[in-house]
């Protein structure tokens, strides 16, 4: 395993490991405009929200649609590339009210699927030297997913989708403190490789 930092990489690399992550998700067939991969230096506006409208039927007033990918995917030299990249989608998220605590609500979800995509690189790591199977790394990946949905939920519902003031400010201290933690596994600075037998 190697942790290469992406400023070192040529930008032919980025381009094609962009690629190879559009292509293997079947994203290709979407505009690229369309998704949005976490990023520190990028928060979500209401402008990219451009789903179709839907109907509230639980005072819900935005809906983020977040997925994070897993990307397993050959490299030069008999090495085995696995990255994991939390995706905003935005013709499938929508918006009904507008208000800078709901879109700073609907942000901390974002930023919570990157702290679980740092988890997941971190345990990748941790498996780097174990020669463990492409298998045992799905299971770890999905059982991450289960506990990012938990999360999720438990966000919403201490929270109330925003509206308890004093619990969304706790949320976003402790997610801030979780990718702060995990910097070393964010996307920017982490790029997992492992040498197959």
């Amino acid at each position: 395993m190697k942790i290469i930092n992406h400023s070192s990489i040529k930008w032919k690399k980025i381009v094609i490991i962009i690629f190879i992550l559009f292509y293997n998700n079947g994203v290709l067939s979407q505009n690229l405009d369309s998704i949005i991969i976490w990023n520190k230096n990028y928060k979500l506006t209401w402008d990219d929200f451009l789903g179709e409208k839907f109907l509230s039927n639980e005072d819900l007033a935005a809906k983020s649609f977040l997925e994070l990918n897993y990307i397993p995917g050959y490299h030069k030299n008999s090495y085995y590339t696995y990255t994991i990249i939390p995706v905003f989608y935005k013709y499938k998220s929508s918006v009904l009210g507008r208000n800078s605590k709901l879109l700073e609500h609907e942000q901390i979800h974002f930023d919570i699927q990157e702290v679980f995509s740092r988890k997941i690189r971190k345990q990748f790591e941790i498996l780097k030297n174990c020669n463990v199977s492409e298998y045992t790394h799905l299971k770890i990946f999905h059982s991450y997913l289960d506990s990012l949905k938990n999360y999720q939920e438990r966000y919403d519902l201490d929270t109330d989708h925003s509206l308890v003031a004093k619990k969304q400010e706790f949320w976003k201290k402790i997610v801030a403190i979780k990718l702060k933690e995990l910097d070393l596994y964010s996307v920017e600075n982490f790029y997992y490789v492992k040498k197959e037998n």
